[in-house]
């Protein structure tokens, strides 16, 4: 006998779904738990909702699966960044780069330094996890060398490698975003222009002010002069262990899978660790999977070189597996679903239809933990609503990417938020607050829905686009697409 599954009410819908969060919430918040533990814990909130709803195990286990496989190709990013760092550690190129740093970059402007350059390197690349792992991971260094609020250092980081993904052709969120909602790229570039770059002035301005508030006076620079002597001591830092970093960024300026480049980057590492180096293949196999480990007998220079390692990912794969998992029950199970619904019949002029794009962009962002996750839903939910009010698809996209994009890193179980802390070594609730741009870009989305500036409207006679394309791509569930960021 056929059995029909039940539509959850609105009210069931709220409860599960408060359940979650507060389940999030009071186990981070007030018993410090472990996050991946919390979302596996969630899971037992939404498999009895489902198995209420009629669902059978087998579907509920078929949900959570289907979005775990969606994440595989991050999963697999999060392993090899972590190998690479230990061989860039082993092979002097993150001692080189940071000896280097230490001796060109002022503190007081480190903060916009490092905001400026991770842009650069991220609107080049297109990826922000490649930026973060490459730049990112030296810049880190250098701050730590410095002693300067680590919190700011991952923030100007984590938003210019963000800020440059967003605005970049090559990025896959980039491409996505504006293929769900049916538009050609460099229109939605173009458009974002209005809401990115005054919101990334304000940032620049905030972090020049943040990094003119460090004494220099104070500042005590025979630490730094120990870090420089013992990074000379300890490695042969020159010109010859910085090519890993630079092949990285030529193969990423080329367009090539971001999982290859940061493996060839790994390989070529590896070598240079044996044949500059001096190290043997045992130190080697060790550094990839245990992460580089030394003894210095200068703490500074321990805190900054003792890292990476796959071994170091474990926690970040488990956040990585649970989030998706919770998020494709909650949405395979109607709960998001019907939770918009009655928020959508209530859109009947173009500034509530903007807003309840963004609405829907971050709940959808915390429901699923994966920015891709968040830009396909909410593409596909909220395009029949910009058709329905004659607006132009670059306006959809822009708003996903203001809210979704630009929320990655502001949710601490989002894949993005995990990703940074785990490589950057900085916890996420650190960095969050001086993540200016992430805060920033939104506010300028709602004034301009608030004014009607810049929403541009379709020309009479003018199709929508080829809105559709994405339908036979893309699916929340079951994407094909590589979340590579």
């Amino acid at each position: 006998m056929e059995i029909n599954n039940r539509k959850p009410s609105l009210g069931f819908a709220l409860v599960i779904f408060l359940l979650v969060i507060v389940t999030l919430a009071v186990g981070m918040l007030v018993f410090k738990g472990k996050l991946g533990l919390l979302m596996l814990l969630c899971w037992f909130i939404v498999i009895p909702a489902g198995a209420y709803l009629k669902y059978t195990f087998s579907d509920l286990e078929k949900m959570a699966y289907d979005m775990i496989r969606s994440g595989l190709g991050a999963m697999m990013i999060v392993i090899t960044v972590g190998a690479m760092i230990g061989a860039w550690i082993l092979s002097g190129t993150v001692p080189s780069l940071i000896s280097y740093g230490l001796q060109i970059i002022n503190p007081q402007y480190f903060f916009v330094t490092s905001f400026f350059l991770c842009s650069l390197t991220s609107l080049f690349t297109g990826t922000s996890w490649g930026t973060i792992g490459s730049a990112g991971l030296a810049l880190v260094g250098v701050g730590a060398a410095m002693d300067l609020n680590m919190g700011i250092v991952a923030a100007s980081i984590i938003t210019g490698a963000y800020f440059g993904d967003k605005l970049s052709p090559l990025s896959d969120t980039t491409n996505l975003a504006a293929t769900v909602a049916g538009c050609k790229v460099m229109q939605h570039v173009k458009h974002m222009l209005w809401t990115t770059v005054p919101a990334y002035v304000i940032s620049s301005i905030l972090y020049l002010i943040l990094g003119l508030r460090n004494n220099v006076e104070n500042m005590d620079y025979s630490q730094i002069d120990v870090v420089v002597s013992g990074l000379d001591r300890f490695f042969n830092i020159g010109l010859i262990p910085l090519l890993p970093a630079l092949i990285v960024l030529i193969l990423l300026l080329l367009n090539k899978p971001p999982i290859i480049s940061l493996m060839i980057a790994t390989g070529v590492a590896a070598v240079i660790a044996i044949a500059y180096q001096g190290a043997d293949i045992a130190t080697v196999l060790s550094a990839l999977y245990n992460g580089y480990i030394i003894d210095s007998g200068a703490p500074a220079i321990d805190k900054i070189l003792n890292r990476g390692g796959i071994a170091s990912m474990w926690d970040t794969m488990g956040v990585f597996i649970f989030a998706l998992g919770l998020g494709g029950l909650l949405n395979g199970v109607g709960i998001l679903e019907t939770l918009l619904n009655p928020v959508s019949k209530g859109a009947t002029t173009t500034k509530r239809v903007v807003f309840l794009t963004m609405i829907v962009s971050y709940i959808a962002n915390a429901v699923g933990a994966s920015l891709l996750f968040a830009i396909t839903m909410t593409g596909t939910l909220m395009q029949p609503l910009y058709r329905k009010h004659n607006l132009r698809p670059e306006n959809l996209s822009r708003t996903i990417e203001d809210t979704a994009t630009m929320s990655a890193f502001l949710i601490p179980w989002n894949t993005g938020a995990i990703y940074a802390a785990g490589v950057l070594g900085v916890a996420a609730i650190d960095f969050i607050p001086y993540c200016f741009l992430g805060f920033l870009t939104p506010v300028f989305t709602i004034l301009y829905a608030i004014t009607g500036r810049t929403l541009c409207k379709l020309d009479e006679g003018e199709e929508y686009g080829e809105a559709t394309m994405y339908k036979s791509r893309f699916n929340p569930l079951r994407s094909e697409k590589i979340e590579s960021k």
